[in-house]
């Protein structure tokens, strides 16, 4: 098999110019699909038996286009006649009407690896927090456990993995990716036992503990960093100094004020689209939307991926901060509802007693 050495490796320059410097033009784009509910046993890698469609073969692998001109032909921005928020400041109306100014969850990108709490009320709901059922509702989602395992063969799969580290492997090894697809199992998604298998390639769990390490996107020169991360004081988070102070989660907080800020999932999501498109043309389209599964429209249609805000300083400016004194839920409501997926409930829902099942 032909081992890419031309991919777009993260921590490049070359590969990840500015936001502020021209960017390439790439000829093909793609979406990328993972649905959050195969987070039970996968294999580490398989390679699919055959492709569907006329695409590009592995002796014509070319470098890939600059990942934020992928998001763009993915997500086409209002400024270029698509629906996509060119100006994004906050992940309040993520996963609904784009018209809001949101942008899809990794859950509605299918990422499968996200682990998000359900939408059961509790604080962090739609989080990869978990908050246990019972806790008042001024608990702040980051004091909440993300769903960290120690294999990848238990019932919720690898466990929480960011997003930026599968946008790593994929990018790495795209040149493989004529063997990953298989469209009438997985349509133009990689299949998650491919993707789980580029993760391990690069980040293996450590043979006696099963821990595994996932570096940051934000530092420049390492392989995985991410240019439209711009990072805050709270991540990519902006808060205010009283913010801080409250102790308020981060992300309720806008992001930079130019509105540049856009999601490693989405650049992951359209790194598939653009894949998908150039190996199966006849089955994938160029943009995000094309490449939903049969039967799945966005946005949902009774139900949403968003997570519940508190009470914002201006309801009606995307650039605005929490409220101080906190107050949550805000006017959106709790968001309580039933999103179709597999959720850690064992991390979530108390007993009698108040107890969460032993793990």
């Amino acid at each position: 098999m032909k081992v890419c050495t031309v991919a777009l490796l993260l921590g490049s320059a070359a590969a990840f110019p500015s936001p502020d410097e021209p960017m390439e033009k790439a000829e093909k784009m793609m979406s990328m699909s993972m649905s959050m509910s195969s987070m039970s046993q996968m294999s580490h890698m398989g390679m699919h038996d055959h492709m569907m469609g006329m695409g590009m073969g592995h002796d014509e692998c070319m470098e890939l286009p600059e990942i934020g001109e992928l998001i763009k032909r993915a997500f086409p921005e209002d400024v270029d006649g698509g629906i996509w928020n060119s100006n994004y400041l906050t992940k309040k109306w993520n996963g609904m009407d784009p018209a809001l100014g949101g942008y899809p969850t990794p859950i509605d990108t299918r990422y499968p690896f996200e682990a998000v709490a359900p939408w059961l009320g509790q604080p962090g709901a739609g989080t990869p927090h978990h908050c246990a059922d019972n806790m008042p509702a001024d608990t702040q989602a980051n004091d909440c456990p993300k769903l960290i395992v120690n294999s990848d063969n238990g019932p919720f799969g690898p466990g929480h993995t960011p997003p930026h580290i599968a946008l790593r492997a994929v990018s790495e090894t795209h040149c493989e990716a004529e063997d990953w697809f298989d469209y009438e199992k997985w349509g133009c998604d990689i299949p998650h036992d491919i993707l789980l298998g580029l993760i391990r390639r690069f980040y293996p769990r450590d043979p006696d503990t099963g821990a595994v390490d996932y570096p940051p996107p934000v530092t420049e020169g390492t392989p995985e960093y991410y240019p439209y991360e711009f990072p805050g004081n709270r991540g990519p988070h902006w808060c205010t100094q009283e913010v801080m102070d409250a102790g308020i989660y981060g992300d309720y907080c806008p992001y930079e004020p130019e509105g540049r800020y856009r999601h490693p999932h989405l650049a992951l999501a359209a790194l598939n689209v653009y894949l998908a498109n150039m190996y199966m043309p006849e089955q994938c389209g160029t943009e995000w939307m094309d490449q939903l599964p049969e039967g799945v429209t966005y946005p949902p249609q009774g139900w949403d991926t968003g997570i519940s805000f508190p009470a914002m300083e201006d309801e009606d400016d995307p650039n605005s901060q929490p409220a101080v004194p906190y107050q949550w839920p805000g006017p959106l409501g709790l968001h309580k509802q039933g999103v179709p997926g597999l959720f850690g409930l064992s991390l979530i829902v108390t007993d009698e007693n108040g107890d969460l099942a032993p793990m």
